[in-house]
């Protein structure tokens, strides 16, 4: 390996760092966004938080509370699934910056074992 390779690649491997660093807060933003509409579309659905009898479960729009409702009987039923998608989804960043460390680590070594030599 030259030592100009070894410089591109531990400088390819920061710069894959730091975008998978982006992806993962990006993630993150955008769970924290869908969580705060979804509380958001909850309160329209049971206005005041008024206890939801069941005059107001057969008259009212119940998109988000159906959901929750339905997932929890969902991940009842399937217990081998408890790790969930969202934790997965926020997951896979980390596992790219875990890889990109590797990398950069790997090409700092042959750089430095390059220049002892």
């Amino acid at each position: 390996m030259t030592e100009g390779h070894g410089v591109t690649a531990a400088m390819f491997s920061l710069l894959g760092g730091f975008l998978t660093f982006i992806w993962g807060s990006n993630n993150r933003r955008s769970h924290e966004y869908i969580r705060y509409w979804w509380e958001q579309i909850k309160q329209l659905e049971n206005p005041a938080g008024h206890s939801e009898d069941a005059n107001t479960k057969k008259n009212g729009i119940h998109l988000a509370s159906n959901f929750e409702s339905w997932r929890l009987k969902y991940r009842k039923e399937s217990r081998g699934s408890e790790f969930g998608y969202a934790k997965l989804i926020r997951l896979v960043p980390l596992l790219f910056g875990i890889g990109w460390g590797y990398l950069f680590a790997f090409n700092l070594r042959a750089i430095i074992l390059y220049n002892c030599h």
